[in-house]
């Protein structure tokens, strides 16, 4: 995705897309665990002034997602935030910091694919649940425990794990 910055006057402007994960892959070369199947919905604010363009996006999709306790599929809506600071320099500067990226005030515009793929992946939880209360599959039977209450007896070890260790150690 790429923002047209060659003509831009100082000012505050606000852009909407639209666009499917596919369109934005085809202009980077990156590799994804995660295909997102809805669209991904971008609204940026760009603010550009002599010295600098702030650049500030607001991004959410709609996601598929599997419960990592019960294994079952659940619609989940994804939103994230970045925000970017391009420092216009006579010459582009290659730089490790994430918040600020130096360009040639010569540059002809910016591409926002890997900000906005970046944003979403940050945004995917950890740990995915349907619920928070999710009690997940009976370890025996395999039933779902959201569903319906299954029979089986679960019998828990009252022995302390730091006891077992010792055990071991000391055998």
């Amino acid at each position: 995705m790429i923002l047209q910055i060659s003509n831009m006057e100082n000012g505050t402007y606000e852009y909407k897309f639209s666009v499917f994960q596919n369109q934005l892959i085809n202009t980077k070369q990156v590799v994804l665990d995660v295909a997102f199947e809805n669209p991904i919905e971008i609204i940026a604010t760009v603010e550009k002034n002599e010295t600098q363009i702030y650049l500030s996006e607001k991004i959410k999709t709609l996601h598929t997602f599997s419960c990592d306790r019960c294994l079952d599929d659940f619609a989940k809506e994804i939103n994230s935030t970045n925000q970017t600071i391009f420092v216009l320099n006579e010459n582009e500067i290659e730089n490790n910091n994430d918040e600020f990226v130096f360009i040639s005030k010569d540059k002809l515009e910016i591409d926002l694919t890997e900000g906005i793929l970046e944003s979403l992946f940050i945004s995917i939880p950890m740990k995915i649940l349907c619920k928070e209360n999710c009690l997940g599959l009976c370890l025996k039977c395999g039933k779902n425990k959201n569903v319906s209450k299954c029979r089986c007896k679960i019998v828990q070890s009252k022995e302390n794990w730091k006891q077992k260790l010792l055990s071991l150690k000391n055998n």
